[in-house]
């Protein structure tokens, strides 16, 4: 890599993680809160540089806004779900079992793919078989569409992560 494009790629993260922490502070710009984002974005960028880092992978822009908006809208969806299967006595509730294979490399794709899981409601990601590459994923209620869904929110994360696929161990 040359030495513009390394302070390209060190600039741009320095910028993210300033524009993260401006909208943690919610847009102070007071001598205390922009030293304090100062130091916070300096140590979050030494641990960015000192930590053992894994495969990295590429982020597509457009990627990423699809999956957050499919996750904003399966957040509501199940969310509805589940209060209407807790108040409607008609509506079953009959918690299982649904066992994946996820398709996505390891690291931080998988992680954040079994992260996201347990944050969409009526489920939860609860162990990980790493030596066969299976996935237990706890559901509130037990029907054909649980894999659909997890291959579902898997594409989406293919999307934001487009060279996140496993790839064959030979």
């Amino acid at each position: 890599m040359s030495y513009l494009t390394r302070i390209y790629h060190h600039s741009r993260l320095l910028l993210i993680l300033f524009f993260i922490w401006f909208i943690l502070s919610e847009g102070k710009t007071d001598t205390a809160a922009l030293l304090f984002g100062a130091v916070s974005v300096g140590i979050s960028y030494w641990f960015y540089l000192h930590l053992p880092q894994n495969r990295r992978f590429s982020v597509s822009f457009w990627g990423l806004l699809l999956f957050l908006g499919y996750f904003f809208k399966a957040s509501l969806q199940g969310s509805w779900d589940v209060a209407r299967r807790a108040f409607h006595p008609d509506l079953p509730i009959s918690p299982g079992w649904c066992r994946y294979q996820p398709g996505l490399a390891d690291g931080m794709p998988r992680w954040l793919f079994m992260n996201v899981i347990s944050l969409l409601p009526g489920t939860l990601s609860a162990d990980y078989d790493e030596r066969n590459n299976v996935l237990f994923v706890h559901v509130l209620t037990q029907h054909h569409h649980s894999e659909q869904e997890l291959h579902l929110l898997e594409q989406y994360l293919l999307k934001a992560f487009p060279d996140a696929h496993q790839q064959e161990k030979m």
